[in-house]
């Protein structure tokens, strides 16, 4: 039966999320895949997150808590030991929707280098803030070399394109998902969308995209240089200065219900900054910050 499917590895990095780590792990093996790898890298947690993992270990084909360099590391180290067909990762605070991976293994060919993506929704644990995404409409809309067109939990990819565009980047601790997904346009990989709903990305307080702030603004224009050149890391770090104002300004703007002329006030306001590559391309950028 098993030689009908697609063998998909998924690697779970994870450091003291105990919390939310069980609602990942019953995400993943509750798929009833029949052709599943589950491999979970821990970074040697300090909470009740081995004891959840041994839990479940049964449905588990490896995992390891151990010290490590960083997310990026730990899943280096998953894919390292992979040996699917297919491959993802799926952080320990996100869960996957029912019946995703036998939607992935009829929309790839394993045979090419290929990279499904499709919808997320996102949540603020604890709160009644949710939003849904557009993923086919961002990748017309944006550059992922520029702002994220993709939602990582909801990317799976084949091993040809992984062996393509290689490990992710261990000196990165906040962008690197993005940095390898950028990478991917370098190699001509092909992106096959979905409208589909294939994972919950949770929201919370120590969540490293609100955290990073410094360090990861820098990583931002590191990327930025490597991807879309010198020139353009300069333009994007102009904006960075700006950041505070551009946000004062548009809240003003929904202060006073402007709304409606919120385009042409920017525009207006920061003209340099918008006509040098356009406007589209200048909220995409403000959008990483």
């Amino acid at each position: 039966m098993q030689n009908n499917y697609p063998k998909i590895s998924i690697i779970t990095p994870s450091y003291n999320q105990g919390q939310f780590i069980e609602e990942t792990i019953l995400s993943v093996i509750g798929q009833g895949y029949p052709n599943l790898e589950y491999i979970i890298i821990d970074g040697g947690s300090t909470d009740n997150t081995v004891e959840i993992i041994k839990k479940h270990e049964q449905h588990i084909t490896y995992w390891i808590s151990e010290k490590d360099k960083g997310q990026s590391d730990a899943i280096n180290k998953g894919f390292k030991r992979a040996t699917g067909d297919v491959l993802a990762w799926l952080n320990s605070d996100d869960y996957y929707m029912p019946g995703v991976l036998n939607a992935v293994a009829l929309l790839t060919d394993i045979n090419k280098t290929q990279l499904v993506y499709g919808n997320s929704f996102h949540f603020y644990e604890g709160k009644s803030k949710s939003w849904g995404s557009d993923v086919i409409k961002y990748n017309k809309e944006k550059d992922i070399r520029i702002a994220h067109n993709v939602v990582q939990p909801s990317t799976f990819w084949t091993r040809k394109t992984w062996e393509t565009v290689g490990e992710l980047d261990t000196d990165l601790h906040f962008v690197f998902d993005w940095e390898w997904f950028a990478r991917t346009k370098k190699y001509n990989i092909e992106y096959i969308g979905t409208q589909k709903y294939l994972s919950a990305f949770r929201f919370h307080g120590n969540n490293k995209t609100t955290t990073g702030k410094e360090k990861r603004t820098k990583e931002i224009l590191d990327v930025y240089k490597r991807h879309k050149g010198e020139v353009f890391a300069k333009y994007v770090a102009k904006i960075v200065e700006e950041y505070n104002n551009i946000w004062l300004t548009k809240w003003y703007i929904n202060r006073y219900k402007l709304n409606r002329f919120e385009d042409k006030i920017i525009k207006l306001k920061y003209s340099k900054l918008t006509k040098q590559y356009g406007y589209k391309v200048f909220i995409n950028v403000m959008e990483m910050f």
